[in-house]
């Protein structure tokens, strides 16, 4: 279960930001950086939460979704298209509070759901 969250936390709300699909995400450096950023910050709190989840097995699932799904967008991606709200709650922003619970801080996680919630509010306006 926590494979799939991970995954899910590290690409989804990505994804949906710029409107991408999984392969393009990976072709950028920039982008790959804070991809890897958010999967470590994920680990933090797997590990923290006894979770045995390593760092090349996080690597490897990644991949997999970038190169298997190359051209897919996530559920995200589709839900602020139509302007819906999305599981950014019930992924990144859980993450965060389970880091907050435990102590840990979760800079990348913070700001994507700070971006994401903006852009539901964006669509929520229109």
């Amino acid at each position: 279960m926590w494979e799939k969250f991970l995954v899910n936390c590290t690409y989804n709300a990505v994804s949906a930001m710029g409107q991408i699909s999984y392969g393009e995400m990976v072709k950028n450096p920039q982008t790959l950086n804070l991809l890897n950023d958010l999967r470590d910050e994920c680990l933090l709190v797997a590990h923290a939460l006894a979770i045995p989840l390593s760092q090349e097995r996080a690597a490897e699932l990644n991949q997999q979704i970038a190169q298997g799904m190359a051209q897919q967008k996530s559920s995200m991606a589709q839900d602020l298209m139509k302007g819906r709200q999305t599981e950014i709650d019930y992924l990144n922003g859980y993450l965060v509070r389970e880091a907050q619970r435990l102590g840990l801080s979760l800079p990348k996680n913070e700001v994507v759901c700070a971006l994401i919630k903006m852009l539901e509010h964006k669509n929520n306006a229109s």
